[in-house]
């Protein structure tokens, strides 16, 4: 047995089936009636959508399930499996994104003036802040620089237009940030939101600080909001947002009364006017001035840089295996599409989706998962083209069990039923967890269309693979998501007893995601 579980104590459920006890120490076979309890189960839960699974035990190789497994689907963020394992077999678990600052330090005067450029390069780092932003400028003032003359140049080669997933729609692209080579907070801005005391009055809404930042984002901000009931926003007022070029948000629409106190997270659409920014900020604190009150971004201006120029400090991210954790526990978009375009640049010269995506079916291809047949256009799962079976996640997941050097990195990055990620409000009856620390998964969400995909242990010790896939269900996405949740336990539940019948008849399962946005 490959993950080990801690044991927790028993729990048991209510009234209706107290003599039950859930995800424990009982010993089960699959029993003839198997298939036909979860083909029932699925007929009952999803009468009208389009649900695709597979179910593979991973001791015998066996699949011991499959519904529609081999037709496409939209993957959303189960996508992610893919970018993680393709990211972790080439780039390797050590790997890094560098962060340069450059100048000729022979060209500082005795009056502190720098007659050299000042050149950063940045390589699509998604961990990047203000804050890793403030320690590489300081470098400038530690070699006592009051004044620059030369140019300030910033080198954005790395990663090439488009920046936005193609297929991303755009009630999605407001929770997307551009992923270019610049990459400052994610490419984002937080907004806190605060409905009206009553219904049909303002709601607010004020800039938030990002998590290390003492600034507030480089942005302006204006907003006409209508407070209103929750099944209101849902069906028929939403929040709206638009970004225009120079990164000014605009807010407008309704928000439900009932949402107290939310922080949003936007996409800006320029980077570089936002680094800008930042930059003269930063240089203006260290009260360094700059002949030009201009920055050059080489994907903009041909620019030629002078010889002597020395790199003066390398800012490095974290370890790959290190930032797979918010790409798949945290479903961050950001994270999975800029290590998807760096395995284009690294292994064909060119960071971009399309090559990124060349970059993963021929990494993938190598390990036989075969990913010519599916439809792919980026590394998150934003993009509504994106078409992927049951069957191949679940080829994926049974190859990364065999790969000891990737798996134990992608299990230990996964969101955990009932305990972290976009796993830890899931799996409740009446507000208690089950299963707990017994399903490891990564989630998909889009409008309609619900995924899970990941590992399964039962106390037996067997372990199981599953990919779950739901599309065209039309209701409130914490509804679809307790209606998986149900669906799930009820496998367990298969897999854990000699079950003849179905076992969460009538159980009130709740979602308890208060977000479900994006491809999370």
């Amino acid at each position: 047995m490959k993950i080990k579980i801690k044991k927790y104590s028993l729990y048991s459920v209510n009234l209706a089936f107290a003599s039950i006890l859930l995800c424990t120490v009982a010993r089960a076979s699959i029993t003839p009636a198997f298939k036909e309890n979860i083909d029932n189960k699925i007929n009952a839960l999803f009468p009208t959508a389009h649900v695709g699974l597979a179910i593979k035990n991973l001791e015998t190789n066996q699949i011991i399930y499959a519904n529609q497994s081999d037709k496409f689907f939209t993957p959303a963020s189960t996508l992610k499996l893919f970018t993680s394992y393709a990211a972790l077999t080439y780039l390797k678990q050590n790997y890094t994104f560098d962060t340069t600052l450059k100048f000729d330090p022979k060209k500082i005067t005795a009056q502190g003036i720098l007659n050299s450029d000042v050149v950063l390069t940045f390589s699509g780092d998604p961990s990047f802040t203000d804050h890793t932003l403030t320690d590489l400028l300081t470098h400038l003032s530690n070699q006592g620089i009051h004044k620059i003359n030369g140019k300030i140049i910033v080198e954005n080669r790395g990663f090439i237009l488009p920046y936005e997933s193609p297929g991303a729609t755009w009630d999605t692209w407001s929770y997307y940030p551009p992923v270019s080579s610049i990459i400052v907070n994610e490419n984002t801005a937080l907004v806190k939101i605060t409905p009206g005391a009553t219904l049909n009055s303002p709601s607010s809404a004020r800039l938030a600080h990002y998590n290390d930042s003492t600034d507030l984002p480089p942005v302006t901000l204006t907003h006409s909001i209508k407070t209103v009931s929750a099944e209101e926003a849902e069906q028929s007022c939403s929040l709206e947002v638009a970004v225009s070029k120079n990164n000014a948000i605009t807010l407008f629409g309704c928000w439900p009364i009932n949402k107290l106190n939310s922080t949003l997270t936007i996409s800006l659409v320029s980077p570089e006017k936002a680094l800008e920014k930042k930059i003269f900020a930063l240089l203006k604190k260290q009260n360094i001035q700059h002949k030009d009150q201009f920055i050059y971004f080489t994907n903009e201006h041909t620019v030629k840089l002078n010889p002597g120029l020395e790199t003066i400090a390398t800012i490095s991210s974290a370890p790959l295996h290190e930032l797979i954790k918010p790409l798949l526990e945290d479903s961050n978009n950001l994270y999975a599409d800029s290590v998807h375009k760096k395995l284009g640049e690294k292994y064909f010269g060119v960071g971009s989706y399309a090559y990124g995506v060349k970059a993963q079916q021929t990494i993938l291809g190598k390990l036989a998962i075969p990913m010519a047949l599916n439809q792919q256009f980026d590394g998150s799962g934003a993009s509504r083209y994106n078409l992927v079976s049951p069957n191949q996640l679940l080829t994926l997941l049974s190859q990364l069990y065999e790969d000891n050097y990737a798996y134990e990195m992608i299990i230990n990055a996964l969101p955990v039923a009932g305990v972290s990620g976009t796993l830890k409000n899931r799996f409740k009856i009446n507000n208690t967890t089950i299963c707990q620390n017994k399903i490891w998964a990564k989630t998909g969400t889009l409008k309609n269309i619900s995924g899970l995909a990941g590992y399964l242990n039962v106390d037996s010790g067997k372990q199981y693979a599953f990919a779950l896939m739901i599309q065209g269900e039309g209701l409130q996405m914490k509804k679809i998501k307790a209606k998986e949740d149900e669906l799930l336990a009820e496998i367990f539940a298969q897999l854990q007893y000699k079950m003849q019948r179905s076992f969460f008849l009538g159980a009130a399962f709740s979602s308890g995601d208060p977000a479900l946005i994006s491809s999370g």
